[in-house]
């Protein structure tokens, strides 16, 4: 079996110290819909593995990898999108 394709999403959500997100992000919400549908249309044959995470409360993992405003989308490590909503091409 293989293993499944990691998708990260940081978004626009969380707390760090006195800071606190307080209202949602409509990119951020956007693009978590549109990477469920695709993972149901043109990738449902494929194994992915998707996880969503607080930006704010993580800042620091996403900015590793080059990634500094959410929505942040990660593939396997790899930061494929940024800032907007996600393009649902550059997902396939």
């Amino acid at each position: 079996m293989t293993e499944p394709i990691k998708i990260m999403v940081y978004k626009w959500a969380g707390a760090w110290g006195p800071f606190k997100v307080s209202i949602p992000c409509g990119e951020c919400a956007l693009t978590a819909d549109i990477i469920k549908d695709t993972m149901q249309s043109e990738l449902h044959e494929i194994p992915v593995e998707l996880e969503t995470r607080d930006w704010l409360s993580e800042w620091f993992r996403p900015l590793l990898k080059g990634g500094w405003h959410a929505p942040i989308v990660l593939v396997e490590g790899k930061v494929i999108g940024q800032g907007g909503a996600l393009n649902r091409g550059v997902l396939t």
